[in-house]
């Protein structure tokens, strides 16, 4: 699958932007990993179950069933140049643990801000390692 662009051209309109991230590997267990999309939901709208379900059920509509994100997550923004284009490779670098400023140079992003919420959705997903002591 091509880039993040495939959504932007999308009849959805409860999205401002939208990042799509494929293949995102667990590395405890060696599963191929997930396709997750996460979304600047527009103003007025809230990412609920409801807006999963049309996202998931257009997606398939429009696309194709394996366009289909295996998770919809609400974000802040998405990551992007100083040029506009928006970044995959941080948020997966940030996915895998990897800290905010290992992850992408700051100075070069429009909105370094956005990163600290990827960086907090990592954390919250990330299993607790077991206390060996």
């Amino acid at each position: 699958m091509p880039g993040a662009r495939w959504f932007e051209g999308s009849t959805l309109n409860y999205a401002e932007h939208a990042l799509r991230l494929g293949g995102l590997a667990d590395a405890t267990n060696g599963e191929s990993g997930e396709l997750i999309l996460f979304v600047v939901p527009a103003a007025g709208c809230e990412v609920d179950d409801e807006l999963r379900a049309t996202i998931t059920a257009v997606l398939r509509a429009e696309l194709s069933p394996r366009h289909v994100p295996d998770a919809i997550h609400a974000m802040p923004g998405v990551p992007r140049t100083l040029s506009g284009k928006k970044l995959e490779v941080p948020v997966k670098r940030i996915l895998s643990g990897a800290p905010v400023d290992d992850a992408a140079s700051l100075g070069a992003l429009a909105n370094p801000e956005v990163l600290a919420a990827y960086e907090a959705f990592s954390t919250a997903q990330r299993p607790e390692a077991p206390n060996v002591s």
